[in-house]
């Protein structure tokens, strides 16, 4: 049996406004392929359990949490309400993978720091920004996954181990 999702909520915190345009463009884009978009904006903490209460009534049956500085301290909030609310969740950050989120998909912080460090050096030895090459990396990041300085709890003889290098 295949699940179709055809009403989606945005979580949007205040740091989110730049964003009010793309959204409506988004918005306009999936009514054409039979989506709807609902943007659900919070402006302070404590509007967050009002905001899922908001997506149960409108019936969301997808949620995309967007990138937001206040969202930081309540990932575990949001995680434990997108799934009490059985609302499979993604999110722009992979630290809320980490507080119990289903996926994230989202640059690399720590790559794109790496590379500005490249780049103001290049620049400072004298090259033009305009001849740079912009690249970044993005990671898809179950919720699941365990973290990288885990040591591997499967036995050096098992044939995953093996077939992992291990």
């Amino acid at each position: 049996m295949t699940s179709v999702m055809n009403r989606r909520a945005f979580l949007a915190g205040s740091g989110a406004v730049l964003l009010s345009a793309p959204l409506a463009a988004e918005g306009q884009q999936a009514g054409q392929v039979g989506l709807e978009l609902q943007p659900v904006r919070t402006r302070r903490p404590d509007e967050i359990d009002g905001a899922f209460a908001v997506m149960s009534r409108a019936r969301a049956d997808g949620l995309i949490v967007l990138p937001d500085p206040m969202f930081g301290s309540l990932r575990a909030r949001i995680a434990d309400l997108a799934s009490k609310g059985r609302l499979p969740a993604m999110y722009g950050l992979r630290q809320h993978t980490e507080a119990g989120g289903l996926m994230s998909y989202a640059a690399s912080l720590p790559d794109l720091i790496r590379r500005a460090a490249g780049y103001v050096d290049r620049i400072l030895k004298g090259a033009k920004p305009a001849d740079l090459a912009r690249r970044t990396t993005h990671a898809l990041r179950t919720g699941h996954q365990p973290p990288q300085d885990r040591e591997d709890p499967r036995p050096d003889d098992s044939p995953v181990a093996a077939a992992a290098g291990g």
